[in-house]
Formats: C-alpha cells, structure tokens, sequence
C-alpha cells in the first residue's frame, strides 16, 4: 500500500491535541517585505541568545522531531544516511517518488555539511554556536551511523515538509514546508523551530548579499541573479524568531477552500 504522509500528518496533529483548528489548505503570498525584514533579523541576531527560554525550547523541538522520526518508522519506513557522493535526491520529486512507493528515505549526514540542504558553506558554516544543539546524538543508529537530531530533522522535514504533498526545494516550496511541518510541533517551540527554517530560508534567498542598492533581488533572468550553487549558506544559528516576525511569517497563509 502507498504512503500517505498527509493523512499520517493529520492524525499526527489531531492524536496530539496540537493544533485545535489547524489550516491545511493555505494559499502563500510571497510578501518580499515580509521575506526581508525575517533575512535581516536573522542575519544581525547573535549566534545564540543563550537563554534558558531558548534551551526549553530546543528541548522540545529534539523530543518531537525524534518522535515523528519513529512515527515513519513504525509505518514502515527505512531511513537510512547517505553514505555515496553529492546529494541523494536530485529533486523533492524523486524524494517523494521514492518515499511513497518504496518507503525508503535517504539523510544527507549533518557530518557531511550543515549549511542549507545538507551542504558544505564556508566560513559562513563555521558560524555556529559550539554547543549547538540539534548536533547532540540522538538514540537512533543506522548502518552503523548514529544519527545527530539535526539528521533526524532532515528526516521529517523532507518527509512532512517536502514528500507529503510535494513542496519543492525552492522559496515557495520552503516556506510551504515550513508551513505544513510547523503544526507537528509544539507551538512553544516555534520561535526556534521557525529560526532553523524560516529564518536560514529567507537569508539565503532575500538576504542583504543578493539585494540591489534600491532594495530588489534579481530574478533568474537578471543579469545580476546569483544561482543559488553559488551564493553563500546563512550561518547556523540558534536564536528564537521574535513574535512579530513569526506573526508576519503566518500572515502569508490565508484558507482556502477545498
């Protein structure tokens, strides 16, 4: 039988009591100023705030992140870490070809690059707190590999995130799977939840770096647009996302009816 993500998604959400009235169906106004203001806080926040509100809400989003991680694996789901050259899928469609037919999923190891979709960024990767906590083991092994909670993430969210109703890898697919996986999670952890996806997204695709003097971003038939093989990785920070930009992030999504 197929996989359905969706509906393992939904129970998900309804069994845990985590979100009473959730929005599946939201259609994504991509607000360029909403885009820009979560790049520029992300950019000039610090590393860490180091605080123990921050520490709790990583906690939390370690607890859920491995409890959906055995939610795939007691419905059948091999999850194994990528252990050959380059990037094990070449699309979010061959993921989530893979992933429903043959309930296979491959992780690009945190150990192999931990900037943005698992690869190698430079001096910008180095940008990280020492004690970052997504890099502490978790209690899962395979082939051989114990697996961070930053793999066991990857995981998830290419499965709920990306595979379960095919959001790509792309602004818009990001923010949708950002989106769609964010109701899997406690709301008290959201601040930092939204910081590792929302936050680095939005860097990376609306930062500083790439803008114009007048404040645009080039588009792919720009002379001056940057591919995104070749822009720098936003550093990997840990810092909660402040309300006001996680309330600017869901005013992107209104309902929609069926």
């Amino acid at each position: 039988m197929k996989l359905d993500l969706q509906r393992l998604s939904r129970h998900y959400v309804v069994s845990r009591s985590l979100d009473k009235d959730p929005n599946w169906n939201a259609s994504l106004h991509m607000d360029g100023v909403v885009c820009q203001s979560i790049a520029n806080w992300y950019g000039q926040a610090p590393l860490t705030s180091g605080t123990k509100e921050e520490a709790l809400q990583y906690q939390m989003l370690k607890e859920d992140t491995l409890d959906q991680f055995e939610v795939l694996r007691e419905n059948g789901v091999t999850i194994e870490p990528w252990l050959s050259e380059g990037q094990p899928y070449t699309s979010s469609a061959t993921l989530s070809d893979q992933l429903h037919a043959d309930r296979k999923l491959y992780v690009f190891l945190t150990a192999n690059g931990h900037g943005q979709n698992g690869q190698e960024s430079g001096t910008q990767d180095a940008q990280r707190p020492e004690d970052h906590p997504m890099l502490e083991p978790s209690p899962v092994s395979s082939r051989g590999v114990r697996l961070l909670f930053n793999d066991l993430f990857r995981a998830v969210h290419d499965a709920f995130g990306h595979a379960a109703r095919g959001n790509r890898f792309t602004a818009r697919g990001e923010f949708m799977a950002a989106w769609d996986h964010m109701k899997m999670y406690r709301p008290a952890c959201h601040p930092v939840l939204l910081s590792e996806t929302v936050g680095q997204i939005c860097w990376f695709y609306f930062g500083p770096h790439l803008r114009r003097p007048d404040g645009s971003v080039p588009g792919p038939s720009d002379h001056d647009y940057v591919p995104p093989s070749q822009r720098p990785y936003s550093p990997q920070k840990t810092v909660p996302m402040p309300d006001e930009l996680l309330s600017a992030f869901r005013s992107l999504f209104k309902q929609v009816s069926r």
